[in-house]
């Protein structure tokens, strides 16, 4: 008998507690709901640039009156004049202060003589460089960097001196370029960018039977342009 009434009271005991559980669940808060995970998309590498330059030219050594270059002595007093230039281009950041740029530039026509008025030319070029840029470093939005690169130059030679290597001809030489700079950023994609560029560009000739030959054309380009970063757009 005893032994019923201590099952009766373990029993009514534990109807107890499940009931109180059950009521205390109930007035508990649901469960917060699963975290929310945020998978960040990768922005584009690619940006676009345009720019305009101040040309100048090292001396070059003009071979005249030649069957080939080097075969007869070189002009004296050569000169060759100022002129600008204007490039566009594409790029990508393959890393993130590392960019690899295809950029096409034309320089406009400079005027070639020598000191004895027996030599008179007008040059212009195409060009099409594959370069490679380093930023160094990010100065509060103004981005120092340096590279170079290489590629094609087509030059067009429009020549009435000297007799023998008149008229108008053009051909294609492999170029290389090394330069440095500063982007500044303006907003988070349009960055100012303001450089400098050594371009060896190659040895272009004139037409004629005896075609002159222009060695050693270099040039100084002092550079402005545009760059547009696609990063965060697409």
């Amino acid at each position: 008998m005893l032994y019923r009434k201590s099952l009766s009271y373990a029993c009514a005991v534990l109807a107890l507690s499940v009931s109180a559980g059950s009521a205390l669940a109930a007035d508990l808060p649901p469960p917060p709901p699963p975290p929310v995970t945020v998978i960040e998309e990768e922005g584009s590498c690619f940006y676009v640039n345009v720019g305009a330059s101040y040309v100048t030219h090292e001396r070059p050594n003009v071979y005249k009156n030649a069957a080939g270059p080097w075969l007869s002595p070189n002009a004296l007093g050569e000169d060759m004049n100022d002129t600008g230039a204007v490039d566009w281009g594409v790029g990508c950041r393959v890393i993130e202060n590392v960019r690899v740029e295809f950029n096409a530039g034309y320089r406009f026509e400079s005027r070639l003589v020598d000191g004895f008025n027996s030599l008179d030319a007008d040059v212009s070029t195409f060009t099409g460089m594959t370069n490679v840029w380093w930023d160094i470093y990010d100065l509060g939005g103004w981005k120092p960097y340096i590279g170079g690169g290489i590629g094609v130059a087509v030059h067009t030679v429009d020549s009435s001196l000297p007799a023998g290597s008149t008229g108008n001809r053009t051909t294609a030489n492999f170029t290389w370029q090394v330069g440095a700079g500063v982007g500044i950023d303006v907003t988070d994609n349009l960055t100012v960018d303001l450089g400098y560029r050594f371009t060896d560009l190659g040895r272009p000739q004139s037409a004629g039977a005896t075609p002159f030959y222009i060695d050693d054309f270099y040039s100084h380009e002092f550079r402005i342009g545009l760059r547009y970063d696609f990063d965060g757009i697409f």
